[in-house]
């Protein structure tokens, strides 16, 4: 019997979203950024707190606090 860890990580992802969504918006966040496989919530009136979901062949999840401005920065050019 093969473990598929891909589906074991997506279910994990959504989980552990709900639960951050509920708790950012218990701190005074606005609505999160969410996309595919990241997410960014409200954490304080300087940071922000990213959750990304890693490419389908990799079983990850990456968790990051980061500045609000440099979000902002790195959010504008990578959509550009």
């Amino acid at each position: 019997m093969q473990c598929d860890y891909r589906c074991v990580v997506e279910s994990l992802f959504s989980r552990v979203l709900a639960h951050i969504y509920r708790w950012s918006q218990t701190l005074g966040g606005d609505d999160p950024h969410m996309f595919h496989r990241k997410a960014r919530f409200f954490l304080d009136n300087e940071h922000d707190f990213v959750l990304e979901m890693a490419a389908d062949n990799l079983a990850r999840i990456k968790a990051c606090t980061v500045l609000a401005v440099c979000l902002t920065t790195i959010l504008h050019y990578s959509n550009n």
